[in-house]
């Protein structure tokens, strides 16, 4: 309780030496404030700021700002350059070229080129932070390469699974092809009843069916995917095309 009192965790010091110190603190105010305890106090006191004064130096050097340099240089040409400087003096940091690919993908006048170079240089460096692969897409869709923005999306997807819905809400907002759509989520049955869930969610029920028909030309008997389809006709009311669903599960 008085390592907690004097604040000792806060100032970093471990835990052997905090007990210590605490030990110390309690054997002598069993004795009385003596003149000894008041020096033991002093001299503990003057370590702890010795320490607090260390810790915060190292923690100054480890956090230069440079990402910060980096977000708030305005003009585009300035934050290539200063990204240049600073990936050449942190080689392992991939979110150098991580934060320069952001700011270029939002320039209005974006070089489509310098941009995915940046995001090539964060994809070797941290071949997978999910992140890395959606400014990608972001800047492939700025330049109408919707193909190769949806692969991105898939990789994105692929390296954080644990953020699919939020992607996939993602996906699903800036895609309306269904080629397009099925290619940006990973190519497995739960991946699609994920993108498929967004879609019943937005309202988007024709453009299930027309992805789950591209899906059943290379899988005729996928039983779950057409009762998916079941589900979107009967939203929809498609009388026709539940007719067409019941015929085919009488026959399997």
């Amino acid at each position: 309780q008085q390592c907690v009192d004097f604040g000792l965790e806060s100032m970093g010091l471990s835990l052997a030496v905090a007990a210590t110190l605490a030990i110390i603190f309690s054997e002598r105010s069993q004795q009385g404030r003596s003149r000894f305890t008041y020096v033991i106090f002093g001299g503990s006191m003057l370590i702890l700021l010795l320490f607090s004064m260390w810790g915060s130096e190292m923690i100054g050097t480890r956090a230069d700002g440079h990402l910060a340099q980096i977000r708030q240089v305005k003009s585009t040409d300035r934050v290539h350059q200063i990204g240049t400087m600073l990936a050449a003096r942190h080689p392992a940091d991939p979110m150098i070229p991580l934060v320069v690919a952001q700011r270029l993908s939002q320039s209005p006048n974006l070089d489509v080129s310098l941009a995915l170079r940046w995001t090539n240089l964060a994809m070797r460096r941290a071949p997978q932070r999910a992140e890395v692969y959606e400014v990608s897409a972001n800047i492939l869709l700025r330049a109408g390469r919707q193909d190769q923005a949806a692969g991105e999306y898939r990789r994105a997807i692929s390296s954080a699974p644990w953020r699919a819905l939020s992607l996939n809400k993602i996906v699903a907002q800036r895609f309306s092809k269904p080629e397009h759509l099925l290619a940006a989520v990973p190519h497995t049955p739960l991946a699609r009843q994920r993108i498929y869930e967004v879609l019943f969610q937005m309202g988007k029920l024709q453009t299930i069916i027309q992805m789950i028909e591209q899906t059943l030309l290379l899988n005729p008997n996928a039983k779950q995917t057409r009762l998916i389809k079941a589900r979107a006709c009967v939203k929809l009311a498609d009388r026709s095309c539940l007719d067409t669903l019941a015929a085919w599960f009488r026959n399997q």
